[in-house]
């Protein structure tokens, strides 16, 4: 039989792990409806709660039920086919166990009668029967020889110790299918408690072993990651000590360059008075949002050390104070909760975002034809005139790194000079419980030039946008930044005797091709429907992009296509321009528009692009081919004898 009793804390603690009332009705867990179940999170509440809980908040999704823990917010998952919704969870034993043993501390601390001799007191409590006796019955323990091994305790003596607490020593946990046996054996194949009987039924053939003996072994697999565990703990509380210490050097750092800022605008005339003002609000602003930036992450640090000081205490709990039904009920969870904390852990930066350097330079040489600029923060960017640039739409695949470069801009609209702590973040708009992407952030090797290279591993597929923050402030993002991942696609084998696919255009319509070898997708121009059709391998119509009206994303008669960094461009012909969109359509932007000059065209036709990023354009009536970056600007052009209808490349590998 296993034995339930309270133990003194070797360690003080944030949380108490043991705590006999369900923390949403505060009611003392009991059967059946006060039975308390254990969600992913180790947190436990009583089942009549959960329901409520679970009725109210739960998802379905590809029927499961998703929902979030009451207490620390964390996602579980149950089965949404079963009539009970906390039939998937496990029941915590050992919570359900300690607070019966609460039970009968509380009725010791009044005069208890007997429960076999209601009229007489009780002196004495048996642990195996679980009942308070008198002096009678105890008597009769010691007379029969079933009873007579029974611990019995006698009530004086225990209530007069410090911290006095009763034992309970329960039974074997009783089978649901068999109520009269007793589940003595563990099976290794459904990793459940089961009966003798259910080893000849339902579990017959199973891996099975004694529940003493499984227990064991889970245990020393938890003790193993103990040590992980406390040294998690340990490294959260240095950087927390060292972000309490930055925030208070930060606090007087600031206090230091208000100083210097009056110093100096004291001797100014009566002008710089409202500029004063103005440089008086610009650092404020700046202390903050470092203080909120550090406050936050300290806030993170600590909601990660309350996580593992919680997970440490469950997990030494299970260790050392669970019986073996009761580790081996909730040892599944346990093992995921510890790899998905750990994990979680594994992958968050410690590294402080802010620095208590606030440096301060005020010019005064030439005061008198520069007064509206006196006064700055090097490094420090003016978050009300920032703006961010990138490419506007990305492809990625799942899995698959994706690089990618930003410009960071300050409020005169020049490259921001100095490192910045950029805080990025892509968000799944499809799925808002996705995991988040990877992403890893690298200063440019040139100095003073505001740009950063993004790398970023989505691990799902769907449509992403990009936030971009410094100091928790969000940053104008002049092209809406938005990322499409797709599983990968392997490539196949051209069988050269299988049938010539016929694709669904007019011909004397086509006047482009392109191809996407990455999908295996071809974009072929309608020219007289004013669109570009997506076509796969076979020639059936996977989707049309553009349109006859010459606004926005729709096309005038296009011509020539060509696939380039992630990056479909087309020819609009009427309307004189070259659009560009992404490999699923979006529209990203355009260049161009009619003339004759570098970057303007006259019914430019074919296109076609090399492996130094540079776009050759036909431009028909202006009889000459214009070369151009990828964004439209001009390189150089070279002039025809005729007018270009396309224009080809000779791809030089060496």
């Amino acid at each position: 039989m296993a034995s339930n009793e309270v133990k003194p804390r070797q360690r003080n603690r944030a949380r108490t792990v043991i705590d006999p009332l369900c923390t949403i009705c505060h009611k003392v867990y009991s059967e059946p409806l006060q039975l308390p179940f254990l969600l992913s999170c180790l947190h436990s509440f009583c089942k009549k709660c959960l329901l409520k809980h679970i009725d109210k908040e739960a998802k379905t999704v590809e029927g499961n039920k998703h929902f979030n823990c009451p207490t620390c917010g964390q996602r579980t998952v149950v089965p949404s086919n079963d009539e009970d919704a906390s039939a998937g969870l496990p029941v915590n034993l050992r919570l359900s166990h300690f607070a019966e043993v609460t039970s009968y501390n509380k009725k010791m601390e009044g005069k208890v009668p007997c429960e076999n001799c209601p009229n007489k007191g009780a002196s004495y409590f048996c642990e195996n029967c679980c009942m308070f006796i008198c002096d009678a019955c105890n008597t009769d323990h010691q007379r029969w020889r079933e009873l007579r091994t029974h611990e019995v305790i006698e009530l004086e003596p225990l209530k007069k110790k410090e911290g006095h607490s009763l034992k309970i020593k329960h039974p074997p946990q009783k089978c649901r299918d068999h109520r009269n046996e007793e589940m003595r054996f563990y099976c290794l194949d459904d990793q459940v408690l089961v009966c003798r009987d259910c080893l000849m039924t339902t579990h017959d053939g199973h891996k099975r072993e004694y529940i003493e003996k499984v227990a064991k072994s889970e245990q020393e697999d938890l003790k193993k990651v103990m040590p992980d565990i406390t040294s998690a703990i340990g490294q959260l509380d240095e950087v927390i000590a060292a972000g309490k210490k930055m925030e208070k050097k930060m606090k007087a750092s600031s206090k230091e360059a208000l100083t210097r800022i009056d110093g100096v605008c004291e001797d100014l005339v009566k002008a710089v008075r409202v500029r004063q003002e103005i440089l008086h609000e610009r650092c404020k602003g700046i202390d903050s949002g470092k203080e909120d930036v550090m406050r936050s992450q300290i806030h993170e640090f600590e909601k990660l050390k309350n996580v593992l000081m919680f997970l440490d205490e469950t997990t030494n709990d299970a260790i050392n104070n669970h019986t073996p039904e009761e580790l081996l009920t909730v040892k599944k969870v346990v093992k995921a909760q510890v790899t998905r904390v750990l994990d979680n852990f594994s992958r968050f930066l410690l590294d402080l975002q802010e620095n208590e350097i606030m440096n301060t330079s005020l010019e005064v040489d030439s005061i008198i034809g520069s007064i509206e600029s006196l006064g700055y923060f090097p490094g420090v960017p003016h978050l009300e005139c920032c703006t961010i640039e990138g490419l506007g739409v990305q492809e990625a695949l799942v899995g698959k790194e994706r690089v990618f470069k930003v410009i960071l801009r300050d409020e005169k609209n020049k490259p921001l000079e100095g490192n910045v702590l950029f805080q990025y973040e892509l968000v799944n708009k499809d799925d808002a419980d996705a995991p988040l992407p990877k992403v890893s952030i690298t200063q440019s090797e040139k100095q003073n030039d505001g740009c950063a290279t993004l790398s970023v591993t989505v691990l799902n597929s769907g449509e992403y946008q990009l936030k971009v923050k410094i100091r928790n402030a969000p940053l104008v993002i002049t092209n809406p930044f938005r990322m499409w991942a797709h599983p990968p696609r392997d490539y196949n084998e051209v069988n050269p005797d299988a049938p010539i696919a016929t694709l669904p255009v007019q011909k004397p319509a086509s006047r482009g091709i392109a191809i996407d070898y990455s999908t295996g997708l071809l974009y072929v121009s309608d020219y007289d429907n004013h669109t570009v059709m997506v076509l796969q391998a076979d020639g059936e119509v996977y989707k049309q992009i553009g349109g006859n009206d010459n606004a926005g994303g729709n096309l005038s008669n296009p011509w020539g296509v060509v696939v380039a960094n992630d990056t479909l461009y087309i020819v609009s012909c009427n309307s004189h321009k070259v659009k560009m969109y992404a490999l699923s359509g979006d529209f990203i932007g355009e260049f161009g528009e009619n003339g004759s000059g570098p970057e303007q065209f006259a019914y430019p036709r074919g296109i076609a692009c090399d492996n130094e990023g540079h776009l050759f354009i036909a431009d028909y009536s202006n009889t000459r081919i214009l070369i151009l970056t990828m964004e439209g600007k001009a390189v150089s052009s070279i002039n025809c004898r005729a007018k270009p209808v396309d224009v080809a490349l000779y791809q030089c590998i060496r």
